[in-house]
């Protein structure tokens, strides 16, 4: 441990770079770097005031080798992460679009400290090219060696491990070191939301995004469970992937207390990472380290990992939350590599990204039988098939009961899999009572998951009990309020509550966040048509697209109640060409009919519903379109058969 040359000392603001050390302190603190971002800070203190071109700055920090500029972009996002920008409006680093970057704040040249400074001179091991990323190039079915026929190198099973393992090792030692220095008292009592951000890359290598959601995946699925602590779901934080992506404003979108952010650079056999946990209110940092370390034993390390969280936020846990948070499922590294690359592709939401969810979680099943995480997520794959993708409902629903059955029967403690069950108890079997007693016990084991709280209201929905349905809609939008399905599904709430303003005002709410999502402009379109807006109907129709055949059985039933019959018939002639080439659910072809005045015709098409096992007849009581069909004796029949109370309906 020897000192490095003395040089200039540059004082700006709080902070000190010595630049013969190769140290930028904050006061007394040392605020960790990764050596190319300290590089380029020199650059710009001695060229403070002058933009330096992009280019120059490339040829001066890597003058051996071609690189792009996103690699220049990323120790610049470095910077201002370390130095704090937008916590309090302060700026440093000026970016000049198309040209480069300017250090704008004032600086105070010294000279070199006569106090030595010791450092860790050990050498460092170069970069290590990885074979292939696990990321979007494998998604889209680029040569990376994952598409049929490609020649691509697979990254080896090792160096996956070994990635995953070093990752989460490095992770427990931050964060026991953080539990030695908690967060001051009268602070972390009122700090109790948080988002777990994807972890971004060091270095020039590829990216592996499923490695980087991953990791935050798996201490947002471990702290999930503590009631104490509300943590945004996998599904909220995918979007904050870019490696430049404020956390403050994040977990301010998020409308959370608390942000953890990690970087990762992978070397040969070790990692260097660095984590900062941010206090959202005030921009403070509660914990920042940065380590270089080895690996080491990944699933142990997990339980730490979360042990470490909530004993640096000091929460008290039950005995119960601390034996489920603690269960290990995975002991295949590779095969929890899959399961991750299950949830990315399904939190897409498309028909492609489903099936190829469905692949990745069999494989994780076919590597690792006891592991109960892949068979929730093909459980939650297949429940999605026939509501977004028009699949045939009875063998989709089929295999989501089989499989979330499996995963209860590895752990019955499994939240994520008694929701999935109940939903398949209520959609699939007609099994009310079940799908209620397996709602209520997800929430019991996890009261802050607001997939199990949507999925409960849904149940109440079908109940006829709007209010605690909303209620609960209401709930599960506190606990992920910028999510897209949840903004949107909050809308079908109050349109089966017949509470036509208000679903529309929640659709715009939803519409703000996305003016393209398809589920708030299709609600929106269904308050206008009860509203008998057709005109706005019709438009709100075209502007959902023609995702699902139920969009365009809505446009057909506006059709037909607003007198326009031969539209209306074009498109019953639309679905039954459809019917003859793929799946449609029979009783979008009944609503129109029902529209129509045709009401042999529509309980025709619900009797071959009922066979089919459509999902859409669970909203047979709520839905309002079939509000003409309640007096007819075959409704309540059909009621009796679904096992659905008479007293679920809205009189007229």
């Amino acid at each position: 441990m020897t000192p490095l040359p003395a040089g200039p000392v540059f004082e700006f603001g709080p902070f000190r770079f010595e630049s013969g050390n190769h140290l930028l302190l904050r006061g007394s603190v040392i605020i960790q770097l990764a050596p190319k971002a300290i590089d380029t800070l020199r650059v710009l203190l001695e060229r403070r005031g002058s933009v330096v071109n992009k280019e120059e700055l490339i040829d001066r920090l890597w003058p051996d080798t071609s690189v792009e500029s996103a690699n220049l972009s990323q120790n610049i996002y470095l910077l201002r992460r370390a130095l704090g920008e937008g916590s309090h409006d302060q700026t440093y680093i000026e970016t000049i679009p198309k040209r480069g970057y300017r250090f704008v704040a004032t600086v105070t040249i010294k000279e070199a400290s006569d106090v030595p400074v010791e450092l860790d001179t050990t050498t460092r091991p170069p970069n290590l090219a990885v074979d292939a990323p696990l990321g979007e190039e494998a998604v889209e079915g680029k040569d990376t060696g994952y598409g049929p026929g490609s020649q691509a190198r697979r990254p080896s099973r090792t160096t996956l491990a070994a990635v995953l393992v070093v990752i989460v090792a490095i992770l427990v030692v931050i964060f026991t070191r953080m539990s030695r220095r908690p967060i001051p008292s009268g602070t972390n009592a009122a700090l109790r939301s948080l988002v777990v951000l994807p972890f971004k890359p060091i270095g020039i290598e590829p990216r592996d995004e499923v490695l980087e959601l991953g990791m935050a995946d798996t201490l947002i699925t471990k702290l999930g469970g503590i009631r104490q602590i509300i943590v945004r779901p996998t599904s909220a934080v995918r979007r904050y992937g870019g490696v430049e992506q404020d956390p403050l404003a994040a977990g301010r979108e998020q409308r959370a207390d608390l942000v953890l952010e990690g970087s990762v650079q992978r070397i040969r056999d070790r990692i260097r990472v660095t984590v900062r946990l941010l206090n959202v209110h005030d921009g403070t940092a509660l914990m920042g380290e940065a380590l270089d370390e080895p690996a080491a034993d990944v699933f142990a390390a997990q339980d730490s990992i979360a042990q470490h969280v909530i004993q640096s936020l000091a929460v008290r846990i039950s005995d119960d939350e601390r034996t489920r948070m603690s269960r290990r499922y995975a002991a295949d590294p590779v095969a929890f590599q899959l399961y991750l690359k299950g949830r990315y592709f399904w939190d897409k939401r498309t028909p492609e990204g489903f099936q190829k969810a469905v692949r990745s979680f069999e494989d994780a099943i076919e590597r690792e039988p006891q592991n109960p995480l892949p068979y929730v997520g093909l459980a939650d794959a297949y429940i999605a098939l026939p509501f977004d993708t028009d699949a045939p409902p009875a063998e989709a629903l089929r295999h989501a009961m089989t499989s979330a059955t499996r995963a209860l029967e590895i752990d019955d403690t499994l939240a994520e899999a008694h929701a999935a069950l109940g939903f398949v108890r209520q959609t699939y079997e007609w099994d009310w009572r079940s799908a209620e007693r397996e709602f209520k016990r997800a929430l019991e084991l996890s009261p802050n998951s607001a997939t199990a709280h949507q999925r409960y209201a849904n149940y109440l929905t079908v109940m006829g009990h709007h209010p605690l349905a909303i209620a609960e809609t209401e709930r599960a939008l506190e606990l992920d309020p910028i999510s897209l399905g949840m903004n949107g599904l909050a809308g079908r709430q109050y349109y089966f509550a017949r509470e036509y303003d208000r679903s529309l005002e929640q659709c715009r709410t939803t519409l703000d966040l996305d003016a393209n999502f398809w589920i708030a402009h299709f609600f929106a379109g269904k308050d206008y048509l009860q509203k008998r807006m057709y005109g706005e109907a019709l438009r709100e129709l075209r502007l959902a697209g023609d995702i699902t055949s139920e969009v365009l059985a809505t446009t057909g039933y506006v059709h037909a109640v607003s007198k326009n019959v031969g539209e209306a018939r074009t498109i019953l002639d639309q679905l039954r060409r459809r019917r003859s080439q793929a799946y449609v659910p029979p009783s979008h072809l009944a609503r129109i009919h029902a529209a129509l005045g045709e009401n042999d015709q529509a309980f025709a098409w619900l009797d071959k519903a009922y066979e089919e096992r459509d999902v859409w007849l669970i909203w047979l009581t709520a839905e309002p379109m079939w509000d003409s069909l309640q007096s007819d004796p075959r409704f309540g029949d059909l009621l009796r058969r679904l096992r659905l109370p008479r007293s679920a309906s809205h009189r007229m």
